[in-house]
């Protein structure tokens, strides 16, 4: 009677449960984890109809463009370690989470070609730097940004530029020659939007040779 009794149960749990299956039950706090976090990063794409988010960007509390349950959510890191965690455990997500991620064009595969990652730089310099130069009026006085500048939260930044180090990456590209590629029409990108050389790296991308040397910084001014 009691194996009877056990299997009876056991038919019962099991009839529920594909009943729950067929409507999406999520079982685990994982997928109903993954299901938010992909909302979110389409909510993303239907405001800013792209999904390349920063790693620190935060959906504001009380925005108008999420819903409610998604602010305060830490996007940026979200989305980054789902990333991470996708390249070790395919099954992490459902087949179903990967398609929606896919058609607003989330990549979850890590790009490690040092070269494209470096050129994907160059465009959020451009525009960072035209963002800074109109808030402030004009860059430093040497023709940069000073090296200690952090994107910051604020109206008038775009949210994949928030929390970017724009002054360390100005600063390398002045005076290391780095995210040009040794490009003469680059540089003349760069200093048409007001940023300044040091003649000797300068004239090492004019002249087509390589800028992997380094130019030293100017010296610091005696106090």
């Amino acid at each position: 009677r009691d194996d009877n009794k056990e299997l009876r149960v056991g038919l019962q749990l099991a009839k529920q449960r594909k009943e729950l299956n067929d409507i999406g039950f999520p079982w685990s706090g994982r997928k109903a984890l993954m299901e938010k976090l992909v909302s979110c990063i389409e909510a993303f794409h239907s405001v800013y109809g792209h999904t390349k988010i920063h790693y620190r960007y935060t959906i504001p509390e009380g925005s108008e463009d999420y819903p409610k349950q998604f602010w305060g959510m830490p996007l940026g890191e979200r989305q980054r370690r789902l990333r991470v965690r996708w390249q070790s455990n395919k099954r992490l997500l459902s087949p179903e989470h990967v398609k929606r991620l896919r058609a607003v064009g989330f990549g979850l595969d890590i790009v490690s070609n040092a070269k494209v990652v470096s050129n994907e730089h160059l465009p959020k310099i451009l525009e960072g730097s035209r963002i800074y130069a109109e808030k402030e009026g004009n860059f430093s006085r040497s023709g940069g940004i000073p090296k200690a500048f952090v994107v910051p939260n604020e109206t008038g930044w775009p949210p994949d530029l928030v929390g970017y180090n724009l002054g360390v990456r100005v600063h390398r590209m002045r005076y290391r020659g780095c995210y040009l590629n040794n490009d003469p029409d680059k540089l003349r990108l760069v200093e048409n939007i007001g940023i300044r050389f040091p003649k000797a790296v300068a004239g090492r991308i004019l002249n087509g040779t390589s800028s992997s040397s380094s130019s030293s910084p100017p010296p610091a001014r005696p106090p």
